[in-house]
């Protein structure tokens, strides 16, 4: 499916686009394929962008909702598993960096949004 595509099929939603939406969060604090710096983090009138994941990650061109998009969820849960998601979760809820650098801040947003966290190793 195209970007055009898609884009297309939420259009034609009412309300939310999603009843319950599952997200992780990466370490550098990216969330879908929204990436910290990202120019497309800015209010977008899209539903879908192209994005780009910086170079230490296997598929580069990617396609993404926007953050108006996940946002307009009616739930969003965030799982978060394994020992190196602490860090990610202390800085979205604790930290200093913006969510332009911290894309996950932008969940905080939601007024429905849980976190599930097992940071043991099993």
């Amino acid at each position: 499916m195209t970007i055009k595509e898609y884009s297309e099929k939420l259009d034609t939603l009412d309300g939310s686009f999603f009843d319950f939406t599952v997200l992780g969060i990466g370490q550098d604090g990216h969330i879908a394929s929204l990436f910290p710096g990202g120019k497309y983090l800015k209010h977008q009138e899209e539903t879908v962008i192209q994005t780009s994941a910086p170079r230490d990650f296997a598929v580069g061109k990617r396609i993404s909702l926007t953050v108006e998009s996940i946002l307009s969820s009616s739930e969003i849960l965030i799982m978060l598993v394994g020992e190196n998601k602490q860090e990610a979760l202390q800085e979205m809820l604790e930290g200093e960096k913006p969510a332009t650098q911290f894309p996950a801040k932008f969940l905080l947003a939601h007024p429905n949004v849980r976190i599930y966290c097992c940071f043991a190793e099993s």
